[in-house]
């Protein structure tokens, strides 16, 4: 899940194609989502083409933009090493 805000500027925006989806979050607050097919994304060496992403507000304080959802991290052959707080990623 990404912020729509930090994609905006470059050109990911809400289409009529779009998916809207809704989840409850922690205390039982209902929120929105979008899923979004984007062409590519890169985190490090890594490149993703044709990959379903979704965009909505995680945390209204705008102090977390993002979340890295199992699914994408596996994709990825992310290693996670939670004693040194470090995510590795292999290109």
């Amino acid at each position: 899940m990404i912020s729509p805000d930090i994609v905006e500027n470059i050109g990911i925006v809400a289409e009529i194609s779009d998916r809207v989806s809704s989840y409850y979050g922690v205390g039982g607050s209902l929120h929105s989502f979008l899923s979004k097919e984007v062409d590519e994304i890169n985190i490090g060496k890594v490149k993703l083409k044709d990959i379903k992403l979704d965009f909505g507000i995680i945390d209204p304080q705008g102090e977390i933009n993002g979340l890295l959802g199992l699914d994408l991290l596996m994709k990825l052959g992310a290693i996670l090493d939670l004693k040194r707080l470090v995510l590795t990623v292999d290109g």
